[in-house]
């Protein structure tokens, strides 16, 4: 189906389209840049405000593990740390001076700690217990306990642990399940015997190693840790390993910008694990990702259909190196608070275009509907003409000027056609008075009126007196060349001229042109253009004189033409010269 079959049929049905799109149109292209201009700036916005606080975030991280690893390199270079954990004098000759066997030696110290019911010792309540059961290693607990607690209180780690070349944890400030214990045999699968497998075991290892954020199985912490080789006289004397809660990493991420002001922000394991979270969030540290972390190791920013909360979010993220591992640092803004006023500002739209358009509509439809009424009745007056309804009242048309304008027009043309047919009928009525008085035949005076143009019948016709053709030999001839020299003047004219019949009956006044009903007529004229029509008397000196007026008017034009009209015009005048010298005689 075309689209053409699809408009309406009628003027006032295409003209109510036309008014409403033109009304409609441009409205509904401004609502849809404002909106769309609207929301590409509050998006805009929202991802300088997201950058802004990833980039901030990121400096202050990556500010914060500098320096948290100078403290504990430093930390590791004192001479505390290097005979702390020394097999001479330190915390390895004290362990081994609790009993010979590893495992009975660890057994004294959960015992003395009451790491069996899953307390944390602390300081104080060593006391006589310690004393008694492990002389040695007391001594070495009140010597450089304290420097390592005072250490922890200032930094950012929450415990650290001391292992000798054995394997054996021979010391950590918070007491848990790891002291004492063999973590490069018994403990090999958890995060502290993966960092002595990994240091003390393997020859030419980094001195340094970060693990990852994970769920310690013997502490069950959530946390990261970080190992330091000890080493004295190029010999290395154990690790002291750094644990790294995930809490502090959580309030440093969180701190400032946990208002949610600005967005929120996602600190993520290399493993998937949340390591930092909103608080006021469903998620915890230690909590998978509600979407993966996408694969790229470039800072950006994108909406996500999913963030890390699970919903979808204008997301700006980076990645941190931690060791051998990358974190995902990403400040994510939901698309519902993104949006917020974009949606107000459509909601707005929507109600404003739910008003406006009815009033479109009937604008429309009143605009179209007075437009085409007019034309309406314009259109019946010009049908009423037509019809020859000559007495109907034109409508009155005040608005549009062009309406305004066709109708004075239609009016003028209403008035001209009621004079003409009143002259006709003048003419006819004088014409008919004329017939009485000279007895003209009857058929030619109901011939119709022309318009106009005096018509002098010639003598030929009028004058009972004429010369009379009819018995002569010559009266074919001269029949023919009447015709000859009507056609040949008619050609010429119209070639020359570019003109009708009717121009040349009126332009010569020789011919009648007369109105039948709403078409021009010119029946005298058709008659002497063919034998079998021509009058049996015609009006020879009409048809002189229009060749000769056609001569006068169009010979330079097309000679070739006007010299056959010129002869058909000296043969018709012998003829006829012929013919009245005997009546003369």
């Amino acid at each position: 189906m075309s689209v053409k079959a699809l408009l309406p049929s009628n003027f006032g049905g295409r003209l109510f389209l036309i008014f409403l799109a033109v009304m409609a149109v441009p409205l509904s292209l401004i609502f849809l840049v404002l909106v769309t201009g609207f929301t590409a700036s509050q998006q805009e916005d929202s991802f300088a405000q997201l950058r802004f606080v990833r980039d901030a975030k990121q400096a202050e991280i990556e500010q914060y593990f500098a320096f948290s690893l100078r403290q504990a390199e430093t930390l590791v270079r004192s001479s505390a740390m290097r005979y702390s954990v020394g097999d001479f004098y330190g915390f390895s000759y004290a362990f081994r001076m609790i009993d010979p066997v590893p495992e009975n030696a660890r057994r004294v110290l959960q015992d003395v700690f009451a790491l069996d019911q899953g307390d944390i010792g602390q300081p104080a309540e060593m006391g006589r217990p310690l004393v008694r059961k492990a002389f040695e290693y007391a001594n070495a607990h009140n010597r450089f306990h304290e420097d390592f607690l005072s250490f922890l209180r200032g930094s950012g780690f929450d415990n650290l642990y001391l292992i000798n070349t054995a394997g054996l944890v021979v010391y950590s400030v918070e007491k848990d399940g790891y002291l004492g214990s063999d973590v490069g045999a018994a403990q090999q699968g958890t995060p502290l015997g993966h960092l002595a497998r990994t240091m003390l075991g393997e020859p030419g290892a980094e001195r340094l190693v970060r693990l990852d954020f994970g769920r310690d199985p013997v502490t069950q912490a959530f946390a990261a840790y970080i190992a330091i080789r000890i080493e004295f006289h190029n010999r290395t004397r154990g690790l002291a390993v750094f644990r790294l809660p995930a809490g502090a990493v959580d309030r440093l991420v969180q701190g400032q910008f946990g208002n949610r002001a600005v967005g929120q922000l996602f600190l993520t394991g290399s493993n998937g694990a949340l390591i930092s979270a909103p608080p006021d969030g469903a998620l915890r540290p230690g909590d998978r990702r509600a979407a993966p972390v996408p694969p790229s190791s470039e800072q950006g920013t994108d909406i996500l259909d999913k963030g890390s909360a699970g919903e979808a979010a204008l997301s700006a993220w980076t990645v941190l190196p931690f060791g051998d591992r990358l974190w995902y640092l990403s400040a994510e803004m939901p698309t519902g608070e993104a949006f917020a006023k974009t949606e107000a500002l459509t909601r707005f739209v929507v109600g404003v275009a739910a008003i406006t358009l009815p009033v479109i509509v009937l604008v429309a439809f009143l605009l179209s509907r007075a437009i085409s009424a007019s034309l309406g009745r314009l259109t019946d007056a010009a049908e009423a003409i037509a019809a020859g309804r000559l007495e109907l009242d034109m409508p009155d048309i005040s608005r549009p000027d062009e309406l305004v304008r066709l109708t004075a027009s239609f009016r003028r043309m209403r008035m001209a056609a009621r004079d003409q047919l009143a002259l006709i009928g003048q003419k006819n009525r004088e014409l008919e008075q004329a017939r009485i008085l000279t007895g003209k035949p009857a058929e030619e005076a109901t011939e119709p009126m022309e318009i106009g143009f005096a018509a002098d019948a010639g003598p030929d016709e009028r004058d009972p007196g004429a010369p009379d053709l009819a018995a002569s030999p010559d009266r074919g001839l001269y029949r023919e060349t009447v015709v000859a020299v009507m056609t040949d003047s008619l050609q010429l004219w119209r070639k020359a001229t570019g003109k009708s019949k009717f121009d040349l009956a009126e332009e010569s006044g020789i011919w009648r042109v007369s109105l039948d009903r709403s078409s021009l007529q010119a029946r005298t004229l058709d008659k002497y253009l063919l034998l079998d029509t021509l009058p049996e008397r015609p009006r020879w000196r009409d048809v002189i004189s229009t060749g000769e007026f056609v001569l006068a008017r169009a010979a330079a034009q097309e000679p070739a033409m006007a010299e056959a009209l010129s002869a058909h015009l000296e043969g018709l005048r012998r003829l006829v010269k012929a013919s009245l010298d005997p009546v003369r005689a």
